[in-house]
């Protein structure tokens, strides 16, 4: 009698524990293998990316830069910030950058008549076309759309330009003005939040490329680095 209780007894240990183990690795199985819904996160990546290009800035967006901030008659300066290639705002091309004045759009207005017959002799050249800088005009556009001023950058080219001390202002004489057009075709943000933009030029059958990047200061932005792209 007692032999019976005890085989029934271990049975029902057997049994108890099988349960137990079997429970464990549901438990186990279910920590490792976390239902995820794959589709649900493609289609919320999907509409995270929708209108975007190159992992980057929408269409409406460039086409913004393009038209609304490069490619302007009023304000065609920062166009001149693209005239030269640089690392750092800091080693801008000078000359190249107000090569038609401080706004880009030659002739800064009109020079007087004065101070273009003042260049002219007093560096014994010839009368061809005339724009200005002055100091005060230079250091406006830097401090917009570089965070620099003229002598905290490295002057590269400034030694081109014509200096006149009682007018506190650079000139540059040349046989023409330049026009500078840009045409964006991609753009992205950086992990820094800098944005780069790649670019033509607009008016070029040459079909270099090159990238600009710019860092969002106010309600504007300023010019960090502009390279030519190597293929």
């Amino acid at each position: 009698m007692k032999l019976k209780k005890v085989s029934v007894l271990m049975a029902v240990l057997v049994l108890s524990l099988g349960l137990v183990g079997c429970q464990g690795a549901t438990n186990g199985d279910s920590e490792k293998e976390p239902n995820v819904n794959v589709s649900s996160e493609k289609e919320a990546e999907s509409e995270t990316d929708s209108g975007k290009l190159d992992n980057g800035l929408s269409q409406e967006r460039l086409e913004w830069f393009e038209t609304e901030f490069f490619n302007t008659d009023e304000n065609h300066i920062v166009n001149f910030f693209l005239a030269s290639e640089y690392d750092r705002v800091a080693d801008i091309n000078l000359r190249k950058l107000f090569y038609n004045g401080d706004d880009g759009r030659g002739g800064n207005g009109e020079v007087p008549e004065e101070e273009i017959t003042l260049v002219l002799t007093r560096y014994g050249l010839e009368k061809l076309d005339v724009s200005r800088a002055t100091t005060a005009e230079m250091n406006e556009v830097l401090e917009k759309y570089a965070g620099l001023t003229l002598d905290t950058t490295n002057k590269v080219g400034l030694d081109s330009l014509y200096y006149i001390k009682e007018n506190d202002a650079y000139y540059n004489v040349a046989g023409d003005t330049a026009y500078m057009k840009c045409a964006i075709t991609k753009g992205w943000t950086n992990e820094d939040g800098t944005i780069t933009l790649q670019y033509t030029d607009g008016l070029s059958s040459i079909s270099d490329t090159y990238e600009v990047t710019l860092k969002a200061v106010g309600d504007s932005y300023q010019f960090v680095s502009n390279k030519r792209i190597v293929n």
